[in-house]
Parts: C-alpha cells; sequence; structure tokens
C-alpha cells in the first residue's frame, strides 16, 4: 500500500507540474500574440499617416472637411484602438516599457500630423470699406464654405459691409441679412456710401463697442458710411465720426 501511495503521489505532482508548464507556455503565446498584434497596428498606423499627409497635400481643407476620409477621423480611427491595444500589451512589468514606447509614438505622430496641417484659417475682424457685389448673382451663405445653405442673394452692384474675414470669404450684412459670400465676388465701392438711422435715438461711440458717447443721432438721419468691422459702422455726419451699431442703418 505504501509503494502504491507514493507512485500515485508522485503521479500528482509530474501532472502538476505539466499542468503549471502548458499554463506559462499558453501565457507566453498570448502575451506574443498581442505584442504582435500590437505592432501590427503601428505598422497600419504607420502607413495611414503617410497616406493621410499625402491627401492633406492634395486636397484643400474645405473640401476635406466634407469628405469621410478627412485626415481627423483617420487619426481618431487608428489612434483608439491602438491606445486600447497598447494598454492590453501592459501585462506584466517587461512590457511597461513597450507600453510607454508606442504611447510616445501615438502622441509624436498626432503632434507630428498636427504641425503638417494646414492651421484653419484665422478669423480676421479689422476695419473695412463697404463693398459693392461685382457678380450678377451671390449667393450669401450660413457658413464660410462653398457646400453650406443659401440664405439669400444679393444682386450685381449691391451695396454690402463686410463684418470679418475668415480665409477667402467674408462675413457680410445687408441689412437684417447676415451671412458668408466669397470674397473675390465683392469690390470696394467707389462712390460714398450713405444710410440713414433707424433708432429714434441713436449713440455715436469713439470706438465699439463700449466707448464713449460722441454724440447722438436721431431716427431719419443721413449718415456716409466710412467702413465696418464686427457689426460696427464707422460713420461720418456733418463734421463729427464715430461708430454706432449696425443694425440701427439702413442702407436702401
Amino acid at each position: 500500500m505504501d509503494c502504491d501511495s507514493e507512485s500515485s503521489f508522485i503521479g500528482d505532482l509530474l501532472g502538476m507540474a505539466l499542468f503549471g508548464f502548458m499554463f506559462y507556455a499558453l501565457y507566453k503565446i498570448v502575451v506574443l500574440c498581442f505584442k504582435a498584434l500590437g505592432w501590427l497596428l503601428v505598422a497600419i498606423y504607420k502607413i495611414f499617416d503617410f497616406c493621410v499627409l499625402v491627401i492633406a497635400l492634395f486636397i484643400s481643407r474645405s473640401e476635406r472637411e466634407d469628405l469621410w476620409f478627412h485626415h481627423t477621423g483617420l487619426r481618431a480611427l487608428i489612434t483608439i484602438p491602438l491606445i486600447l491595444f497598447s494598454c492590453v500589451l501592459v501585462m506584466n512589468d517587461s512590457n511597461e516599457q513597450a507600453y510607454i514606447a508606442r504611447n510616445d509614438l501615438v502622441r509624436s505622430a498626432i503632434a507630428r500630423q498636427s504641425q503638417a496641417e494646414p492651421t484653419q484659417a484665422q478669423t480676421k475682424q479689422v476695419a473695412t470699406k463697404p463693398q459693392t457685389v461685382n457678380t450678377q448673382l451671390l449667393n450669401i451663405r450660413s457658413n464660410p464654405n462653398a457646400k453650406a445653405g443659401v440664405v439669400a442673394q444679393l444682386g450685381q452692384d449691391s451695396i454690402v459691409l463686410v463684418n470679418k474675414t475668415q480665409g477667402s470669404w467674408s462675413e457680410i450684412s445687408y441689412n437684417e441679412t447676415r451671412g458668408w459670400v466669397a470674397s473675390r465676388y465683392l469690390t470696394v465701392a467707389e462712390n460714398p456710401i450713405y444710410a440713414h438711422v433707424t433708432a429714434i435715438k441713436l449713440n455715436v461711440r469713439n470706438a465699439p463697442p463700449t466707448g464713449a458717447v460722441l454724440f447722438q443721432l436721431n431716427k431719419g438721419d443721413k449718415v456716409t458710411i466710412d467702413s465696418s468691422r464686427n457689426n460696427w459702422v464707422k460713420i461720418k455726419y456733418k463734421d463729427k465720426s464715430g461708430w454706432v451699431a449696425q443694425r440701427f442703418l439702413d442702407l436702401t
């Protein structure tokens, strides 16, 4: 009985040792698979990174924003799963450096692409002379984009005031209508442009929007428009000048 018991004990030890070895081998295989998958994603990211930069060179920003393969979406599509798999790779201390290196790769790739990406056209708010429409029919759009909705149309020689510019677009006001037009269809007005005051009493300030009040205008007063900026208009009235809120002027 003692011999049989000893043989059974040795067999159990061998079985446990074999099970432990198989478990350890399976663990290493799984870790290796995740590592391989992680490096595969890195390779895919590099390929997409290159392709996206090529796309950015040949497609203008305004057009890219309307396309399904806009590079911002591509970055998110590749970066998010890459980060997730990077986290999974941290299964023990030996993989910590791989995790750190991989996240550094993601951050550096995004930073590099952000630098390569053309910066969005900055909005400029500078005083601009009154403009006239130089085309037969001009669409006023809701946004500075050729695919944005049309909110109104202007005929040739219509007088508009420019509030601000963004790239090749100008935000204009035409009485109560406001929107964006392509700047190339506007020309500085050659003749003086006049407007009438629509408010009962209108403050004329030395600077928009809260500058000191210089004098007041009455409803119906005729003023000459000098320039406009961000919904404010610099006007001349007799021998005085100053800034008034654009909404209280009628160009017609």
